[in-house]
């Protein structure tokens, strides 16, 4: 939708939209609408946008906040406590 329109905002990113800030991304390992768990190339973009990623797979499928919730949280604890540790000042 609007692939034209966006591509042309995209153009004007800065650093050509490459990502240096923290970034994570909770991976479904039983995801099958938004697959992108071993034998997938489709977080392949991702990856090479974002220089500081973190991956985490959580065993769940698309729905994991609900299916996995501790997990999910106990994700996001960690990695704000290991790459954004002032925002628990």
């Amino acid at each position: 939708m609007n692939a034209a329109s966006n591509i042309e905002y995209a153009k004007q990113a800065r650093d050509s939209g490459k990502l240096s800030l923290p970034a994570l991304f909770l991976h479904g390992t039983y995801d099958f609408i938004c697959e992108t768990t071993a034998n997938s190339r489709f977080a392949d973009p991702m990856r090479k946008a974002c220089s500081n990623l973190t991956e985490v797979y959580i065993k769940s499928g698309h729905w994991m906040a609900q299916e996995q919730p501790v997990a999910v949280n106990r994700a996001l604890a960690r990695f704000i406590a290991e790459k954004l540790p002032k925002l628990l000042s």
